[in-house]
Protein backbone atom coordinates (compact mmCIF):
# COMPACT_ATOMS: atom_id res chain seq x y z
CA UNK A 1 0.00 0.00 0.00
CA UNK A 2 1.15 3.27 -1.00
CA UNK A 3 1.84 5.43 2.46
CA UNK A 4 -0.42 8.10 1.13
CA UNK A 5 -3.12 6.20 1.81
CA UNK A 6 -1.82 5.88 5.46
CA UNK A 7 -2.40 9.22 6.00
CA UNK A 8 -5.68 9.75 8.00
CA UNK A 9 -6.49 13.21 5.88
CA UNK A 10 -6.26 11.90 2.66
CA UNK A 11 -8.03 8.56 3.18
CA UNK A 12 -10.76 10.84 4.88
CA UNK A 13 -10.55 12.67 1.35
CA UNK A 14 -10.94 9.83 -0.85
CA UNK A 15 -13.02 7.59 1.18
CA UNK A 16 -16.28 10.83 1.42
CA UNK A 17 -16.64 10.17 -2.41
CA UNK A 18 -17.62 6.50 -1.39
CA UNK A 19 -21.16 4.72 -0.82
CA UNK A 20 -22.21 3.50 2.39
CA UNK A 21 -21.95 -0.04 0.66
CA UNK A 22 -18.30 0.90 -0.32
CA UNK A 23 -17.35 2.45 2.77
CA UNK A 24 -18.49 -0.66 4.91
CA UNK A 25 -16.12 -2.58 2.36
CA UNK A 26 -13.50 -0.47 3.31
CA UNK A 27 -13.75 -0.74 6.77
CA UNK A 28 -12.61 -4.47 6.22
CA UNK A 29 -9.68 -3.97 4.23
CA UNK A 30 -7.39 -3.31 7.21
CA UNK A 31 -6.67 -1.78 10.54
CA UNK A 32 -5.19 1.79 8.60
CA UNK A 33 -8.83 1.95 6.23
CA UNK A 34 -10.88 0.68 9.05
CA UNK A 35 -10.91 3.65 11.43
CA UNK A 36 -10.87 6.17 8.56
CA UNK A 37 -13.60 4.44 6.94
CA UNK A 38 -16.18 3.74 10.13
CA UNK A 39 -15.33 7.43 10.56
CA UNK A 40 -17.16 8.45 7.06
CA UNK A 41 -19.61 5.93 7.31
CA UNK A 42 -20.74 6.74 10.43
CA UNK A 43 -19.85 11.07 10.66
CA UNK A 44 -23.90 11.70 9.26
CA UNK A 45 -26.52 9.00 10.04
CA UNK A 46 -30.01 10.02 9.00
CA UNK A 47 -31.52 8.04 11.75
CA UNK A 48 -30.59 7.43 15.77
CA UNK A 49 -32.04 4.03 15.19
CA UNK A 50 -29.58 2.48 13.75
CA UNK A 51 -27.25 3.26 16.98
CA UNK A 52 -29.78 2.88 18.78
CA UNK A 53 -30.66 -0.95 17.81
CA UNK A 54 -26.36 -1.95 19.17
CA UNK A 55 -28.05 -1.21 22.86
CA UNK A 56 -31.80 -2.76 22.15
CA UNK A 57 -31.93 -5.29 19.30
CA UNK A 58 -35.03 -5.72 17.75
CA UNK A 59 -35.73 -9.08 17.20
CA UNK A 60 -38.53 -10.60 14.60
CA UNK A 61 -40.99 -13.14 16.89
CA UNK A 62 -42.68 -16.32 15.30
CA UNK A 63 -45.81 -14.09 14.69
CA UNK A 64 -44.20 -11.97 12.82
CA UNK A 65 -44.00 -9.09 15.31
CA UNK A 66 -41.62 -7.06 16.45
CA UNK A 67 -40.09 -6.71 19.49
CA UNK A 68 -36.89 -5.23 21.56
CA UNK A 69 -34.91 -6.29 25.29
CA UNK A 70 -35.28 -4.16 27.29
CA UNK A 71 -31.58 -4.64 29.45
CA UNK A 72 -28.53 -4.02 27.59
CA UNK A 73 -25.35 -6.02 28.60
CA UNK A 74 -21.93 -4.06 28.94
CA UNK A 75 -20.60 -5.31 25.56
CA UNK A 76 -23.41 -3.39 23.54
CA UNK A 77 -22.55 -0.34 25.72
CA UNK A 78 -18.90 -0.22 24.54
CA UNK A 79 -20.00 -1.05 21.19
CA UNK A 80 -22.66 1.74 21.39
CA UNK A 81 -19.83 4.23 22.25
CA UNK A 82 -17.32 2.98 19.81
CA UNK A 83 -19.74 3.81 16.90
CA UNK A 84 -21.36 7.21 18.90
CA UNK A 85 -18.59 8.97 19.02
CA UNK A 86 -18.00 8.86 15.19
CA UNK A 87 -21.17 10.79 14.07
CA UNK A 88 -21.10 14.20 13.89
CA UNK A 89 -24.27 15.03 11.98
CA UNK A 90 -27.95 13.40 13.12
CA UNK A 91 -30.07 13.47 10.51
CA UNK A 92 -34.14 13.26 9.97
CA UNK A 93 -35.33 9.93 8.49
CA UNK A 94 -38.85 9.81 7.33
CA UNK A 95 -40.29 7.68 9.81
CA UNK A 96 -44.20 8.01 8.01
CA UNK A 97 -43.92 4.85 6.13
CA UNK A 98 -45.66 2.31 8.64
CA UNK A 99 -44.39 -1.03 9.31
CA UNK A 100 -44.75 -3.54 11.99
CA UNK A 101 -40.64 -3.09 12.70
CA UNK A 102 -41.58 0.75 12.55
CA UNK A 103 -44.43 0.74 14.90
CA UNK A 104 -41.75 -1.50 17.34
CA UNK A 105 -39.18 1.54 16.85
CA UNK A 106 -41.91 4.14 17.23
CA UNK A 107 -42.08 2.00 20.87
CA UNK A 108 -38.66 1.75 21.42
CA UNK A 109 -37.86 5.31 21.00
CA UNK A 110 -40.83 6.28 23.02
CA UNK A 111 -38.88 4.45 25.97
CA UNK A 112 -35.62 5.19 25.36
CA UNK A 113 -35.14 7.61 27.92
CA UNK A 114 -36.43 5.40 30.78
CA UNK A 115 -34.38 2.25 29.15
CA UNK A 116 -31.12 4.59 28.68
CA UNK A 117 -31.21 6.13 32.71
CA UNK A 118 -31.75 2.16 33.65
CA UNK A 119 -29.03 0.58 32.10
CA UNK A 120 -26.33 3.31 31.46
CA UNK A 121 -23.24 3.05 32.64
CA UNK A 122 -21.01 6.02 33.76
CA UNK A 123 -22.29 9.02 33.19
CA UNK A 124 -19.95 9.77 29.72
CA UNK A 125 -22.03 12.18 27.09
CA UNK A 126 -24.55 9.74 24.76
CA UNK A 127 -22.93 11.71 21.39
CA UNK A 128 -20.33 13.26 22.71
CA UNK A 129 -18.91 14.58 18.92
CA UNK A 130 -22.47 15.45 17.66
CA UNK A 131 -21.91 19.15 16.04
CA UNK A 132 -25.53 19.24 14.06
CA UNK A 133 -28.72 17.27 15.05
CA UNK A 134 -31.43 17.67 11.98
CA UNK A 135 -35.10 18.80 14.09
CA UNK A 136 -36.99 15.29 14.39
CA UNK A 137 -40.02 14.32 15.33
CA UNK A 138 -40.91 11.91 17.46
CA UNK A 139 -43.79 10.03 17.30
CA UNK A 140 -44.71 8.01 20.65
CA UNK A 141 -46.64 4.63 20.76
CA UNK A 142 -49.81 6.48 22.07
CA UNK A 143 -50.14 7.76 18.55
CA UNK A 144 -49.26 4.84 16.86
CA UNK A 145 -52.49 2.54 18.09
CA UNK A 146 -55.00 5.20 16.89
Amino acid sequence: MHEMLAIYDVLMHILSYSQQRDLAAAARVSRVWSDVALDCLWREIESVLPLVEILFPLVETDDGEWSFTRSTPRQNWERFQYYARRIRHLGNDDLSVRTRKRDAQYLLLSELPVLIAAERPGNEPLLPMVQAIKQTEILFASSLTG
